[in-house]
């Protein structure tokens, strides 16, 4: 076997390439370990990420379960969606152990945004038993959501009013393929632990999807 072994001047480790002897197009890097500071991994990183899906088949919701609380204080997903029907919202539920929370008045939601293509603003806000996400988006090829979204969930022995909320920024393009941003935040006021959430468009399905999520150490 051949290789081909760089040190650095400060002897603060090496990078070594390996050629197996097999005529297999394999290559192997190893790499120094993270306690000289040279290579994180993952359990050295803060912000890791968790789940990523390039395109999804339509499907009625974009759920995620069983999320480590314990190690990650918040979760922050970035998330592209077309409804499959016209003009659809995106709206949100907290779940726990696989049940969403939708109790009457528990969630406190607002937006702020563009509305028309002279710039005006608009704002609202609701008490219902669900969270909005952003607004009305088309279903044409280039309209949409587009939305990062910051979800913090409170764990056991926590204050609620200090937790379980979405800080949100987002992009939609409605039905005339008009483009709008919008800033929102949702607060679920029951005394609950989540450790998980749901997307899910007020009327229809999801007809094609990508998304990262994220997980952010505390």
């Amino acid at each position: 076997m051949s290789s081909i072994k760089l040190t650095a001047d400060s002897g603060g480790g090496t990078f070594e390439l390996k050629a197996p002897a097999s005529s297999a197009n394999t290559r192997v890097l190893t790499l120094p370990d993270a306690t000289n500071g040279t290579v994180a991994r993952t359990d050295d990183l803060d912000v890791v990420k968790l789940q990523s899906v390039e395109s999804g088949s339509p499907v009625a919701n974009i759920t995620f379960d069983s999320l480590d609380t314990t190690t990650y204080k918040y979760f922050r997903l970035i998330i592209n969606t077309l409804p499959a029907t016209d003009n659809a919202y995106m709206n949100f539920y907290f779940r726990v152990g696989g049940s969403d929370q939708s109790g009457s008045s528990t969630y406190h939601w607002g937006n702020m945004g563009i509305t028309t293509n002279t710039a005006s603003l608009y704002d609202e806000a609701n008490i219902s038993n669900y969270g909005n996400v952003v607004n009305n988006a088309g279903n044409a090829t280039g309209e949409g959501h587009r939305v990062v979204m910051d979800i913090v969930m409170k764990k056991s022995g926590e204050d609620t009013s200090l937790s379980n909320y979405v800080a949100i920024q987002a992009f939609r393009r409605d039905s005339s393929g008009n483009g709008r941003f919008e800033t929102s935040g949702i607060h679920h006021t029951a005394d609950v632990n989540p450790d998980g959430f749901k997307l899910v468009p007020n009327s229809g399905n999801w007809e094609d999807y990508n998304y990262t999520l994220y997980g952010v150490k505390r």
